[in-house]
């Protein structure tokens, strides 16, 4: 508490300091006017906003505003309505005056329609900003699809059958994208989405992974992306940069969604392709001049993505509804919406192939409300308030038939019981000494060790319930000193995550696989509803500072972030942005840094206990021995693999840029480095192995049971670790003519090159013997610093969009490049253990430094078991030529009542064959398919 007292000082110092100063702020001024649509007719409930300062007006039923307190000078001005094309402009402003704004319509008659992401920046966050119309003309299907508009990303065709990752500012790499993935938030209708409570997956504390059973997001992504529908969202957001100290609970960057809300023409729409078939309809209207609005969405999605696979299917529903009003004479104006969504993954039975079948349903219900109350009280300019919560129900099945699944079962979870193959029976050695230990517990739950065959049918149900519960509280204040004009903006916010689950499901009869790789590992079941849930308060505070030096502006952004979540404690983000106006209206010259932070989820904050069978005596194949007196022994072994000193994940991000504007000609270049430290991942330490003293009992020649052995063993487990470390650098960049009114096209050149290295610094751990415990053998222990991945990539697009405004037609051309993509690794000592852990006393024994210099001078030394094969085919840099792809774009209004779209990606069929000089003999084959599809709009 101290430190947060300390943290929040300057700023509320300040905040009094500007208080008093109110006396010298410059004189107020006040623009008003009245926003419309053609025909002069008021729009109600258009925003009209002073963005750099974040606050502004709305729209009332005769569609005027007023604005109070506008610093004078240049200032930029934004109007939105929905459905019509955004007004962003810089007005001069000397004194109070009136501002009327004629609105038009975003459809694709705009003589300067726009239908790419665009970068804004300059003094906040470097973002990517697409409209309404880019996403209709490129026929986006979900969330995942529009991402491909941000500068470097490589298209791809549509498709519903896999998890959409939401990456930012990442390498085509499956690894480094899920680690991006999970550092970048959405955010929508003010309120992230989140996967903080995913738990559809079996115990990861045995098997390592964290993929969700039954397909979709798993528990180390971030959200599913292609479960969020295209078609009720109004605009994108694409942070790249610094964001606002607002934005918490990422690493990557933030994806901001604006949903439609307010009047709407009754829309319905079909679009087809290879992959998916999708069907929408949406309308807003007003309820009353005083009664608000109400609009309403819902699509349906079907997705098989080979048609060989018919067995292989996705579908998706979205319903949404949105209320919006105004109240307290237009001072309040709130959004409050209910959505419901429903996924489901299935994988019916190949014929060709053994059983193996998988369901996964997610049904999902979510509120949110938010408003925004203007205040204009001295310096308060407006509260914002959002309040969201949601339940997700996750129902996950798997039915797979196993093969040499030989492995032993007792369904116990507690920790040092012994028990035979009959429930309640009691087995003695020779001696009378009792072998089995159990409680009545276990009898009564019918709980006994039996041996699975070596071929069964596994069938498992994961059901989970994510709780997500999200409230913020922010205060945006601003006044105006002559040539200095600041803005503060405070606030708070409260997360919670958690799990009502019942959790992982089967019978004892069929449990899941173990792999033979874990030995003597075992599965056991997991109520998720008495896991704790993840609680995190954040406070925040940022200036926004406005300054006219002559005719040149200086723009700085500085705020701070403290979030304090459950077992990792508190964490500070400080952030910065600063731009400088070198030559007015002409250039800009930018840069920022800042640390961003990505808590922990509940996999990695609450694990499941991990556990062990280990078995002392089988005679259950034995003939020669009367089926009655046959022995089965087991004991059970858990382990509690919370890490409780896990680290905080941060981003350290820093950039510089300039962007250039003569005319409707634009010019972004961003320089970037950011390097991600204390990533999570599942994995060993020196601290997770399980000591064990494993006896092997057998008969004598009384037949009765006497101890043949016992042997120390050590069995790992995996804990949560800080184990990724990964840097990113690259160079992105944008180039925008306008539309070049002599041939009516408009070009656009954009493109990122990028580097990644990652590493994982984590204890490698190498155990030489085949799982019997009279083999078992020191463990090898190898450095955490054993090799570095590179993978470096240099991608363009070039669109060029020519339009025909007066009969709708748009068609867009896209040439993208591939220049460069190579990757290759440097390794360091992965050869030579540094030590091993002993069997004997379980803890680590390091050799002396410099001890050994060759894998010979280990064999010498008797150390030859601790050897691990390695090989560095990886170290040999895997370099491709450069490839290209071709994609049109076409979209042609129909009248007033119909729109009908067609795009072809890879028209040319062009697939470029690799070879392999890392692996001869080995090709890959690049671009994707040739792949084409339609959509066709009714408006009514």
């Amino acid at each position: 508490m101290t430190n947060l007292k300390q943290l929040f000082r300057p700023f509320l110092c300040l905040l009094f300091i500007l208080v008093g100063m109110n006396g010298y702020a410059q004189q107020a001024v006040k623009i008003s006017g009245a926003v419309y649509e053609a025909g002069k007719q008021p729009l109600i409930g258009a925003t009209v906003s002073v963005t750099d300062f974040k606050f502004g007006a709305v729209t009332d039923i005769n569609g005027r505003y007023q604005l109070n307190h506008v610093p004078q000078g240049k200032v930029r001005l934004v109007v939105r309505y929905l459905g019509k094309q955004e007004i962003d402009t810089v007005v001069t402003i000397t004194g109070s005056r009136q501002l009327d704004f004629y609105m038009k319509d975003e459809n694709f008659r705009l003589n300067d329609v726009v239908v790419v992401a665009q970068t804004k920046a300059g003094g906040t966050s470097t973002a990517s900003y697409v409209n309404r119309n880019a996403i209709d003309h490129l026929q986006a299907t979900s969330l995942t699809d529009i991402l491909a508009l941000a500068p470097g990303a490589i298209s791809s065709n549509q498709t519903l059958n896999k998890a959409g990752l939401v990456t930012i500012r990442g390498v085509d790499n499956n690894r480094l994208n899920e680690l991006n993935s999970f550092g970048a938030t959405l955010i929508q209708d003010g309120a992230p989405l989140s996967n903080n409570a995913n738990l559809s997956a079996l115990n990861p504390s045995v098997n390592g992974s964290t993929a969700a059973m039954a397909g979709g997001a798993s528990a180390n992504t971030g959200v599913d992306a292609r479960g969020i529908s295209a078609e009720n969202i109004e605009s994108v957001e694409i942070v790249r940069g610094i964001p606002s100290v607002e934005y918490g609970d990422l690493t990557s960057g933030a994806v901001i969604l604006h949903t439609k809300a307010g009047r709407e023409p009754l829309r319905v729409s079909a679009k087809a392709n290879p992959n998916i078939y999708q069907g929408s309809v949406g309308t807003g209207f007003e309820l009353g001049r005083r009664a608000g609005a109400l609009n309403l969405s819902g699509d349906y999605a079907y997705s098989n993505n080979k048609v060989t696979a018919s067995y292989l299917t996705y579908q998706r529903v979205n319903l949404r509804a949105i209320y919006s009003n105004a109240f307290f004479g237009n001072r309040l104006r709130t959004n409050t919406s209910l959505s419901l969504n429903y996924a489901k993954n299935h994988e019916d039975d190949n014929p060709d192939l053994p059983r193996d079948i998988s369901r996964g349903e997610d049904t999902g219900l979510r509120f949110n409300t938010n408003g925004l109350w203007q205040f204009d009280k001295g310096w308060l300019r407006n509260i914002r308030y959002v309040v969201q919560g949601s339940y997700t129900s996750k129902q996950s099945m798997t039915e797979r038939d196993e093969t040499s699944a030989n492995s032993v079962y007792s369904g116990t979870m507690t920790d040092g019981t012994t028990l035979s193959n009959r429930p309640g029976r009691r087995v003695y050695d020779a001696d009378g000494k009792e072998l089995t230990h159990f409680s009545d517990a276990d009898v009564r739950a019918g709980y006994y060790a039996h041996y699975l065959p070596n071929a069964y049918t596994s069938h498992n149900e994961i059901d989970s319930r994510e709780v997500n519960f999200f409230a913020k509280l922010t205060a945006n204040f601003f006044q105006s000193f002559g040539k200095f004009n600041n803005g503060l903006l405070l606030g708070s916010e409260v997360k919670l995550d958690g799990n009502e689950g019942e959790g992982t499901k089967w019978s004892m009869a069929n449990p899941p696989f173990r792999s033979v790789r874990d030995y003597d590992s075992s599965y056991r079941p997991r109520s998720y509803k008495d896991i704790p849930y993840i609680k995190m308060l954040s406070f925040f505070a940022e200036d926004n500072a406005e300054l006219t030096l002559g005719r040149h502006t200086l723009n700085l952004q500085a705020g701070l972030r403290y979030d304090r979540v459950s077992v990792v404690g508190g964490t500070f983000s400080p952030r910065v942005n600063v731009a400088f106006d070198l030559v007015p209206d002409v250039l800009t010259l930018r840069g920022g840094y800042g640390i961003t932070a990505k808590m922990p989820t509940l996999t990695y904050l609450y694990p499941q206990k991990a556990y062990y069978e280990y078995i002392h005596i089988n005679e259950l194949p034995l003939e020669n021995i009367p089926a009655e007196e046959r022995v089965l022994l087991t004991t059970t072994r858990v382990v509690d693999t919370q890490n409780k000193a896990l680290k905080v994940a941060k981003n350290y991000k820093s950039e510089v840029g300039l962007d250039l504007k003569l005319g409707k000609t634009r010019l972004s270049v961003t320089a970037f480095n950011e390097h991600l430290r204390n990533g999570y991942s599942l994995g060993s330490t020196l601290g997770s192995f399980l000591p064990f003293n494993y006896t092997i009992y057998g008969r004598n020649s009384d037949n009765k049971i006497v101890t043949k052995g016992t042997y120390p063993i050590l069995t790992p487990y995996y804990t949560a670790l800080n184990s990724q470390d990964m840097r990113t650098r690259g160079l992105e960049f944008e180039f925008y003519t306008g539309r070049i009114e002599a041939i009516r096209t408009a070009f656009q050149l954009s493109g990122a090159w990028m580097e990644s290295k990652y590493a994982s610094r984590k204890y490698h751990f190498y155990d030489n013997s085949n799982g019997a415990p009279a083999s078992r053998t020191d463990i090898a222990i190898y450095d955490p610093k054993d090799q570095d991945d590179y993978q470096k990539q240099f991608v363009t697009t070039l669109r060029a969009t020519h339009n025909i405004p007066r009969i709708g037609f748009v068609i867009t051309l896209t040439a993208q490049a591939v220049w460069n993509e190579s990757d290759w690794t440097t390794f360091h000592n992965d050869s030579i253990p540094i030590g091993y852990l002993s069997l004997k006393d379980g803890k680590p024994h390091y050799f002396e430094p410099g001890r050994f210099k060759t894998v010979d001078d280990v064999k010498a030394a008797g150390y030859d078991y601790l050897l691990q094969n390695v090989s560095h085919a990886k170290a040999i840099k895997e370099t491709v030529s450069p490839y290209f792809q071709f994609n049109l774009n076409l979209t042609k209004e129909i009248g007033d009542v119909a729109r009908i779209s067609f795009f072809a990606n890879n028209f040319f069929r062009s697939y470029p064959i690799k070879k392999s000089h890392r692996y001869p003999g080995t090709f890959d084959r690049k671009n994707s398919d040739f792949f084409f599809g339609m959509e066709l709009t009714l408006k009514l």
